[in-house]
């Protein structure tokens, strides 16, 4: 092996540089002796094997250590020498797959190929090295090997090593594994480097050479011969990259190539899924790269099912808890996505689109960017669109989210490009049972539709109405409603597309609906997670509607029409529903149409007798919007406000029986009667001359006075420590600002 390394390796470094200038002079002069042979001759071939044989060894003695740059200026007959080293090469190889089984064949030729053991030096081993090193030098050089056949003989090779024996025996290595290994670089590095030009690859055509490097990629293969199974991937696709000229888009088209390709991987028997994603990946590079020369390739895969057999495919992987097979299905989904962006025609935006001129007047359709980022193949994005709507896991559902929104990220125009796909309609009756992580990837495309394409996606808030409807899982109708919440806080205009698209109907409808369990969920001390989801989903629910209702009388129209039952009214006297409900009222009584509700909430103050809490709550509502609003104050004196305020003081009220109640409850109440009193009166002079000359200020003060019998509740005025005139100065005058 040693004497085999100088000779054939790295060249004689102690040799002078007279020594390798004679072994040049000699070398070029067996070139031409060889190229001199008569080739009518009988031993024409025995000739041409001996002198290649004698050529071999000095040639890596005097390039043992060069660069390709030195081996093409030291060495003009460099055509030459590849010329017959190649076609030695091709005839041995040839000879041994003559009249052989597949199996003996490919046995026979990685023998003459591989790296001999011990001193022996075998003239195969050293033909390949020398087509190695001379593969990297010129064009002209690949031309000639290229034009001796050399490409399709190795891609013969390649298919015939599908059927070489196992170098393990019992799970044990033995010594020509990495042998056979380093033949696998070299073959690889040779039959790529040839690939890169066009002539390669047509030399594969006139004997179906090219098919069979197909029939190689979707074979199936042992588990140790995987590795030529993966050159073949790269054949393909180094064809696909450099050389993919018009003659050979129509051999694949013609020899129906992806449709036999396709075939193959549905009936490949005992192959791993990562296997099938592999010979995916390379048909995905043939398909994606063959647009440049002709869609024909592209519109073959679509004819043959291959899309069909994508969907299927991934649905298959779906559920698995092997990594690699989790990572193959991850890869496939992102190679399919890619593939969206191919094809030979520019799509336009589809007419279908709705322009929401009544909520945006502005708006106009963007134009694609044509830059490669433009949906381009309807048929690929079909493919994670089936794939979304069939799809289980956690993983599978997220990866195709993920890819959905990309696409719909690399061009403002590609969401209305698939408009008529109604991809997120399809797939939103879905999301009550999926993951919240999923579900979140969801409702963030909803997002990306109205924060960054500003339009207003009407059909999408309709699927997501008929969820609202029907579904059950409240944390999914919480998050549904809490995206609605910040689209009506980014613009008001949603407001009325609820309402038109009728999720507003929906929204009230399930408030009312929801009133059945308000009672058992108020007395509830300790509410399960169950429980404790209800509720988070009803006061959201509750937002959501007092959002709606600020600044849009329509909406509370609506709202009016439907609550038939007056559903507010029986929230109030619920502790766990009242500030839900007063949030609602507030937003009510700010818009015209509140006056009936003020009624009601005057009539619940008077008649709450024993609910103090309630009663404060809804007066300190009563002062903000009093006080805030000068229609509320007209209202308030046309239902005879002051007389119904007023009245609470008297001793004839219900006050006198609740002294059980706390003493702070009790002034708290007190002060905000009067404070309800003076917001009816601040900057409304009528309601101020009313109050002073219709109900007399002394009359208020005497039923102040009656309201707390001091000679018998001593405790109130050790409270405050002042005496009874003190208190109704500290208390009544500090909050009516008279002097």
């Amino acid at each position: 092996m040693n004497t085999f390394r100088k000779l054939v390796g790295r060249g004689d470094k102690d040799n002078s540089s007279h020594d390798l200038n004679l072994s040049l002079s000699l070398l070029r002069a067996l070139l031409v002796d060889l190229n001199n042979l008569q080739r009518s001759s009988s031993n024409y071939l025995e000739l041409r094997k001996q002198k290649v044989i004698e050529i071999l060894p000095l040639f890596f003695k005097v390039f043992g250590d060069s660069t390709s740059q030195d081996i093409v200026e030291k060495l003009p007959e460099l055509v030459v020498l590849a010329g017959f080293v190649t076609r030695y090469l091709v005839y041995e190889i040839r000879r041994r797959a003559t009249s052989h089984s597949t199996s003996d064949a490919s046995s026979l030729i990685v023998d003459f190929l591989m790296v001999p053991s011990g001193e022996e030096v075998l003239p195969g081993y050293m033909t390949l090295r020398c087509i190695h090193a001379l593969s990297a030098t010129t064009r002209e050089v690949i031309d000639e090997m290229t034009a001796i056949s050399l490409p399709s003989t190795l891609i013969k090779c390649i298919y015939l090593f599908f059927d070489l024996h196992s170098t393990s025996n019992d799970g044990v290595i033995d010594s020509s594994h990495d042998k056979r290994n380093h033949l696998l670089k070299m073959i690889s590095t040779i039959i790529l480097r040839l690939l890169k030009f066009p002539k390669a690859s047509e030399e594969l055509l006139p004997d179906e050479d090219l098919g069979l490097l197909f029939v190689a990629v979707t074979s199936w293969c042992p588990n140790h011969n995987v590795i030529w199974r993966k050159l073949a991937c790269e054949c393909l696709t180094k064809i696909a990259k450099n050389s993919l000229t018009p003659a050979v888009v129509n051999y694949v088209h013609k020899n129906q190539c992806i449709a036999k390709a396709i075939h193959a991987m549905r009936k490949l028997p005992e192959v791993s899924a990562v296997e099938i994603v592999e010979m995916l990946v390379t048909i995905f590079c043939l398909l994606k790269d063959s647009v440049s020369v002709s869609g024909v390739l592209l519109e073959d895969f679509k004819v043959n099912n291959g899309y069909l057999f994508l969907v299927e495919f991934l649905i298959s992987l779906d559920g698995s808890s092997d990594t690699q097979t989790l990572d193959g299905m991850r890869a496939l989904v992102m190679l399919t996505s890619s593939l969206v962006y191919c094809g030979t025609d520019d799509l336009r935006v589809s007419d279908d689109v709705v322009i929401p001129i009544q909520y945006i007047p502005d708006f106009t359709l963007p134009n694609p960017s044509g830059r490669g980022n433009t949906v381009r193949n309807i048929a690929a994005f079909e493919v994670l669109q089936s794939a979304l709507v069939r799809a289980q896991s956690t993983i599978l559902l997220s990866s195709l989210l993920d890819s959905i929104t990309a696409v719909y990220n690399a061009d403002i125009a590609n969401y209305f490009i698939l408009y008529n796909q109604k991809t997120l309609c399809q797939f939103s009756c879905r999301i009550p049972s999926m993951p919240a992580s999923v579900r979140m990837l969801y409702l963030d495309q909803i997002e990306f539709i109205v924060f960054t394409l500003n339009y207003v996606p009407c059909d999408e808030f309709m699927s997501l109405s008929s969820v609202l409807k029907t579904s059950q899982n409240y944390e999914c109708s919480t998050d549904i409603l809490q995206l609605f919440q910040k689209f009506m806080a980014f613009d008001s205009v949603y407001k009325d597309v609820l309402r038109n698209v009728g999720l507003l109907n929906v929204l009230i409808e399930n408030l009312i609906a929801f009133n059945a369990k308000l009672a058992h969920l108020n007395s509830v001390v300790k509410p399960t997670n169950e429980e404790a989801g209800e509720l988070q989903y009803f006061y959201i629910l509750c937002q959501t509607i007092s959002m709606s209702f600020a600044n849009n009388d329509d909406n509370i129209s609506i709202f009016k029409s439907l609550d038939k039952e007056s559903i507010l009214f029986h929230m109030m006297p619920l502790s766990r529903s009242r500030s839900s409900a007063l949030s609602i009222y507030q937003s009510i009584l700010s818009s015209s149409l509140g006056e009936e509700d003020l009624f009601d909430l005057l009539q619940l103050i008077v008649k709450s007798h024993e609910n103090f809490e309630l009663r404060i709550e809804v007066l300190s509502l009563l002062e903000e919007s009093l006080s805030a609003n000068a229609k509320v104050r007209k209202w308030f004196a046309s239902y005879q406000g002051f007389v119904q305020i007023t009245s609470l003081l008297a001793v004839e009220g219900a006050f006198l029986d609740n002294f059980h109640v706390e003493n702070e409850t009790v002034f708290t109440f007190i002060e905000l009667l009067l404070k309800v009193i003076t917001a009816a009166m601040r900057n409304d002079p009528i309601n101020r001359r009313y109050f002073f000359n219709e109900l007399k200020m002394e009359s208020i003060v005497n039923s102040f006075l009656l309201l707390v019998p001091f000679n018998r509740q001593k405790s109130l005025i050790n409270y405050h420590h002042i005496d009874s005139t003190d208190f109704f100065n500290f208390k009544f005058r500090n909050v009516f600002k008279v002097k």
